[in-house]
């Protein structure tokens, strides 16, 4: 069996990572490692965070479309459901990415693409 995604993830902020405790909505198989002892070989995780040339620069037209929202209702959702917006666009394989920038009227989006086990077992 291959690595977990884990071994590729750039976010070393998460439960896992720091207190080796699993991190809440992630799709996980438990293992035993000779070295470690039980573990978890981690398939797809909403905390994985890619190297940036995995993000693709996208627009809140491009992500309402992707979401199946009118624009006004995924702006609205947006700032006010930002969790249900995150997990629609999980479940199509996506992490939303913002990147806020001080004194700029417009954030910028991007859609970080999740790798998952079947892709990483092709390595």
């Amino acid at each position: 069996m291959k690595d977990s995604i884990c071994q590729h993830c750039f976010n070393f902020d998460c439960s896992w990572h720091n207190e080796f405790k699993p991190v809440e909505g992630w799709s996980a198989i438990p293992t035993h490692l000779h070295e470690i002892g039980d573990s978890y070989c981690v398939l797809k995780c909403p905390l994985y965070t890619a190297r940036r040339n995995n993000l693709i620069l996208t627009n809140t037209h491009e992500l309402s479309q992707l979401c199946g929202f009118s624009w006004r209702t995924f702006m609205r959702k947006l700032s006010r459901d930002f969790k249900t917006i995150e997990r629609l666009l999980f479940d199509k394989g996506f992490v939303l990415k913002i990147e806020k920038e001080d004194g700029a009227v417009n954030n910028r989006y991007y859609l970080q693409r999740e790798l998952t086990f079947s892709e990483h077992k092709s390595d």
